[in-house]
């Protein structure tokens, strides 16, 4: 049976998991990876950093017992930052990481001047211009970085860093290179990159994420201990291959990846007329994933541990806060720490607890953060419901935040929705592994892969006798945000 390596670049961590083809892990080990934040709304990681923790991991991969000869073929994940890369393929400055704010002065030029519509014919898709989107990013440094904007030679995503490194070949896919080239060709029109500030000549070269692109090196395998000729499959943003590993391409399944930020959609089989705030890519010919990209999911959680219950350990705390009533008594919680994507695409908008009344304890704020994160992930697949008109069966939930089980029994309660855990929760390393199944051959596409290699661990049932009182706080939570934004927005320096 076929050995498989996924690397995932966490934000915070970086993964490798070890796989069969049957999407059992043999082995997985992680390394932090340092977040710079030099100003405020400003986070920017060094890419010397994420290769460094994939030789840390891979080196904890080999101790486990993980021979570098029962390695069949790599996938790669990262989060979705912008990196910047010099003749040689090394870093030409600081990488722009997802959460970064800087570009919202960018973010509204390019959508007073290229509009709707351009954006369509440009890019294949209804892209919201946020800060968080490369295009805004690439624009800022133009403007702002001209010192070592000169250098630049590529733009690419930071699991097209590792890539490289691995490789040697400067490469990417055309839906990691959201905003800059046409999502459906992988096109890039000339004229529109010059108000980006570039040429067309920084875009690397595109291919399948489930393509090989290129082989381990000599001179990586001396780093890594990998072995020379080991293909590589190019791979895809961390967030779609955790749609992937989260069971994306089964039947009738919402996806919800419950890591620092969510990542929630459905896959349908022909893009929306409107996304209403969310994403609609077509990743595959008949696939296409309608999903949103919120800032705060887990995050939220981490953020409540140490701002609400004293950094008290988290078992202790989520005993609290099921001691508290579903609804908390009318206490409600926006999880907009910073910022929010989906649906709002608001960079300024900031967290907030509504409803709040002196019966209120400890655990009433702690499960509100819950039941806030439940409410966003609802409302993504609400408008997912409504734009592709697919009903699932059941939310198919991974990452950290699958292994609670009040926020599973939360998730289920405010979607009506059984909520299937998945057996993996690392599906970012899975989905990469899932890739690099593909690219070798072992399976013939995703959905066949995804129905080898994606397990359920428990099936967690909605209580139906929560449905109105979750839907009323449901229609509260989508109907604060737009009475209080103006008041809880950033402030302006």
């Amino acid at each position: 049976m076929e050995t498989l390596l996924g690397i995932d670049l966490g934000t915070s961590a970086t993964k490798v998991g070890v796989f069969n083809a049957k999407g059992q892990r043999v082995a997985l080990a992680s390394a932090p990876c340092a977040i710079s934040r030099p100003k405020p709304g400003w986070f920017e990681q060094r890419p010397d950093d994420w290769w460094d923790s994939v030789i840390s991991c891979l080196r904890q991969i080999w101790t486990s017992g993980v021979a570098p000869s029962e390695i069949d073929a790599i996938g790669l994940s990262g989060h979705f930052t912008t990196v910047f890369l010099n003749e040689s393929g090394k870093s030409a400055r600081p990488a722009i990481t997802w959460q970064d704010a800087r570009a919202e002065d960018e973010a509204a030029e390019l959508a007073r001047t290229v509009g709707t519509g351009d954006a369509q014919k440009l890019l294949g898709i209804d892209l919201p211009f946020s800060p968080s989107m490369p295009p805004a990013r690439v624009a800022w440094v133009t403007k702002n970085d001209s010192n070592r904007a000169g250098d630049i030679r590529w733009v690419a995503q930071a699991k097209d860093y590792i890539a490289s490194r691995l490789t040697g070949e400067v490469m990417s896919d055309r839906h990691s290179m959201l905003g800059l080239v046409h999502t459906l060709t992988g096109q890039t029109d000339e004229e529109y990159l010059n108000r980006l500030g570039i040429t067309l000549q920084v875009i690397p070269r595109l291919a399948e994420p489930d393509e090989i692109v290129g082989c381990v090196s000599e001179a990586a395998s001396r780093e890594t201990g990998l072995l020379a000729g080991i293909p590589v499959a190019a791979g895809w943003i961390d967030a779609y291959c955790s749609m992937v590993g989260t069971g994306m391409n089964l039947p009738q399944r919402a996806f919800d990846y419950a890591g620092t930020s969510e990542i929630v959609g459905l896959l349908s089989g022909e893009m929306p007329t409107e996304p209403r705030g969310l994403l609609a890519i077509p990743l595959k010919p008949g696939r296409v994933a309608v999903y949103g990209l919120t800032n705060c999911g887990s995050g939220s959680l981490a953020w409540a541990v140490e701002a609400i219950g004293g950094g008290e350990p988290m078992e202790r705390l989520l005993a609290e806060a099921e001691a508290a009533p579903p609804g908390c008594d009318g206490l409600l919680f926006l999880p907009y720490l910073d910022g929010e994507r989906s649906p709002i695409w608001d960079a300024a908008a900031r967290a907030a607890f509504l409803g709040i009344n002196s019966q209120h304890k400890r655990p009433h704020f702690l499960r509100a953060v819950l039941e806030g994160v439940a409410f966003s992930v609802n409302q993504i697949i609400g408008i997912a419901r409504t734009q592709t008109g697919i009903e699932p069966s059941a939310l198919m939930v991974s990452g950290g935040g699958a292994k609670s089980a009040l926020w599973s029994q939360i998730r289920a309660d405010v979607s009506q929705l059984a909520v299937n855990v998945c057996t993996e929760t690392e599906t970012g390393a899975l989905g990469a592994a899932i890739l690099a199944a593909v690219a070798r051959g072992v399976y013939g596409d995703l959905a066949q892969a995804a129905a080898n290699m994606v397990s359920v661990e428990r099936t967690v049932e909605p209580n139906a006798g929560h449905r109105t009182l979750y839907a009323e706080s449901q229609a509260r939570y989508e109907a604060a945000y737009p009475a209080i934004r103006e008041v809880s927005r950033l402030p302006t320096p």
